[in-house]
């Protein structure tokens, strides 16, 4: 019957939901984590390129 069908199809959404807002409250501040992170080493990279550049000038 369609009725069993639909109901499968809900549920199956209804976890799908379930698990990706398990996945984004803990993906959210990992992901957070490592774009500071990478930020923070972007910008040490350049610092010293910058001042490396500064000083062979």
């Amino acid at each position: 019957s369609g009725g069993t069908g639909t109901c499968l199809v809900t549920s199956i959404r209804d976890a799908t939901r379930r698990v990706g807002t398990a996945v984004g409250t803990s993906a959210a501040p990992a992901a957070a984590t490592l774009i500071r992170s990478l930020l923070e080493t972007q910008q040490s990279v350049l610092s010293q390129l910058y001042w490396s550049l500064i000083y062979f000038d």
